[in-house]
């Protein structure tokens, strides 16, 4: 499974105020904890700084970037704040991320291009999010052969379905049940991510519904999750998932990740 750490968001106040006081060891703890417990790539958002994003987004990745030894996912639409990024960074990142959206595609697959980065692509066209499992099929062909044609291999496209909160919308996550075994079958090569939290939202008892949707969706060939790589459970449940499903040989993972407590 990948797992792309969630926890550098400037959504959440703690973070925030670190960047704004350009508190590096904050920063760059954050980043440590998630490696340890297991992360594969270091997701970095600094958006609700709308007027100076391109110049957090540079502090923050030449905070991290080289003091970790795992790839850094620059999330962001602003193609100003990811080049700001690619300018600093040491070594591989992934772009979080593209859509069929004109300018967004426009303007983010260059930079995919140049640097030679794996991109995620959410299931938007026309500012419109699909609504049903066939449509999403639709959007995920269209945005995949894009990909492909401007040089993306398939085993570095990370599809988003967008999954919706399930306090809205019980019928839509049946259709990213649907959706996701029809997109597993026709690409198997393309990796399937979403936001694990979005299901949640709303709701109590928000890391049980959490780690419920992990384990469905991974069952139906979901390989890759935004979240948080410090919920032991969550990491847990996803290393016991993977023996189940044959992905972990003789359990070796299950069992070492066991012995050392990290879940």
């Amino acid at each position: 499974m990948i797992i792309v750490g969630e926890k550098i968001n400037t959504s959440r106040k703690i973070v925030a105020d670190a960047v704004r006081n350009r508190d590096k060891r904050f920063i760059l703890d954050l980043a440590g904890v998630q490696e340890s417990a297991g992360a594969s790539y270091i997701d970095i958002n600094v958006g609700t700084f709308i007027n100076t994003e391109p110049e957090d987004m540079a502090w923050v990745v030449d905070s991290i970037s080289g003091n970790v030894k795992i790839p850094l996912s620059i999330d962001s639409p602003n193609p100003k704040a990811v080049a700001a990024a690619m300018g600093i960074v040491k070594g591989p990142v992934l772009i979080n991320s593209i859509s069929l959206e004109k300018e967004r595609f426009d303007n983010l697959i260059p930079i995919a291009q140049e640097f030679k980065c794996p991109v995620i692509g959410l299931l938007i066209e026309d500012g419109n999010l699909p609504a049903d499992a066939e449509s999403r099929m639709k959007v995920a062909d269209k945005l995949v052969t894009r990909l492909a044609d401007k040089g993306v291999a398939h085993g570095s496209i990370f599809i988003d379905p967008m999954v919706q909160p399930l306090s809205t919308s019980m019928n839509g996550l049946n259709e990213i049940f649907r959706f996701t075994a029809k997109f597993k079958s026709s690409f198997p090569g393309v990796h399937l991510i979403c936001g694990l939290s979005n299901v949640s939202f709303g709701l109590p008892n928000r890391k049980l519904v959490n780690r419920a949707f992990l384990a469905a969706m991974m069952t139906l060939g979901m390989d890759s999750a935004i979240c948080d790589p410090l919920d032991k459970e969550l990491m847990g449940l996803i290393a016991a998932q993977e023996a189940l499903l044959g992905k972990d040989q003789f359990c070796m993972n299950f069992i070492s990740l066991s012995r050392s407590g990290k879940i």
